[in-house]
């Protein structure tokens, strides 16, 4: 019995000692972001500047995310020419992204980023985020606040 028993004590050991003792998250395909996203975009006044004679607008607005196995992303505005995205999705579904773009301030052409992040979220079957940042187009009077809700088509 006893020459049984050391054997097996000893291939518990083995098997002990080879695993990991922090196992992981489980990985997920970070690519699997990529596509249209669909929703609105609100854009708030946060300065003096009026927005089409009030103080917020809301339009529909698909984007289209291209997503690496490594959670980096570029963004494409089919509806706007003047603008780039790029920025990372973690594994935990935080993402954090700048916004490069152009806007014309009283005739002088303006070069500004922004910087917006939210967590991707899996409601009903559907991944959204909302995500939102300020955006200085002719500051100090014209300042916005520039908000996202997408859901992943």
């Amino acid at each position: 019995m006893k020459s049984m028993f050391l054997p097996l004590l000893f291939s518990l050991i083995i098997l002990c000692s080879c695993s990991d003792e922090n196992p992981s998250a489980p990985q997920i395909d970070l690519s699997m972001f990529s596509g249209n996203w669909s929703g609105t975009q609100t854009i708030l006044q946060a300065g003096q500047c009026s927005i089409s004679g009030g103080d917020s607008i809301s339009v529909p607005i698909t984007l289209t995310w291209v997503v690496d196995n490594n959670g980096n992303v570029t963004i494409q505005n089919p509806q706007s020419g003047n603008e780039s995205w790029s920025g990372k999705v973690e594994p935990n579904m935080d993402i954090s992204l700048e916004k490069s773009f152009s806007v014309n301030c009283f005739g002088t052409v303006r070069n500004e980023t922004s910087s917006y992040n939210g967590t991707i979220e899996q409601k009903s079957g559907s991944f959204t985020v909302n995500m939102e940042a300020i955006e200085d187009w002719c500051p100090p009077a014209c300042i916005f606040r520039i908000r996202y809700s997408l859901v992943k088509q």
